[in-house]
């Protein structure tokens, strides 16, 4: 007895499960830069409003929410800020990849200090947060807020 299987191009089944798969995807890496996104965004000083607001435009671009009682600053730097900020999703043969910018001039110092020194440190430990919280499967200790 002889069983021969060859797939030579996949089924519309198989087609419609990558398809699944990809927007499945595309939904967790999102849901993870929002939560991200949304510490950024508590964590940022506000003397003017303009580095938050590029950050929340970004944020709302990927379908997230601005966090409760992150308004405020002037308006016109806001504007302008929100200008700055931007957020794409791609998807990729290895997968699906977001990027965040933030074009604010000074958005480079605030994190990393005046000559990579002293920084705030604001998206690295958001990020280092959320990935706690995703290795303990919910809200994790924020072990770099200090």
């Amino acid at each position: 007895m002889r069983i021969h299987l060859s797939i030579a191009d996949p089924s519309p089944a198989v087609r419609a499960l990558e398809r699944h798969l990809a927007r499945l995807r595309e939904g967790i890496a999102t849901a993870i830069a929002r939560r991200a996104l949304e510490r950024v965004i508590e964590r940022t000083p506000v003397e003017t409003g303009r580095l938050r607001a590029a950050w929340t435009r970004a944020l709302q671009e990927i379908g997230g929410t601005v966090p409760f009682g992150s308004e405020g600053g002037d308006a016109g730097a806001v504007a302008e800020g929100a200008a700055l900020g931007s957020a794409t999703v791609r998807e990729t043969a290895g997968g699906t990849e977001i990027e965040i910018e933030n074009a604010v001039p000074y958005a480079a110092a605030i994190e990393h200090g005046p000559r990579g020194r002293g920084g705030e440190r604001i998206v690295a430990r958001a990020l280092a947060d959320t990935a706690a919280e995703l290795r303990w499967g919910g809200e994790g200790p924020n072990i770099n807020d200090q």
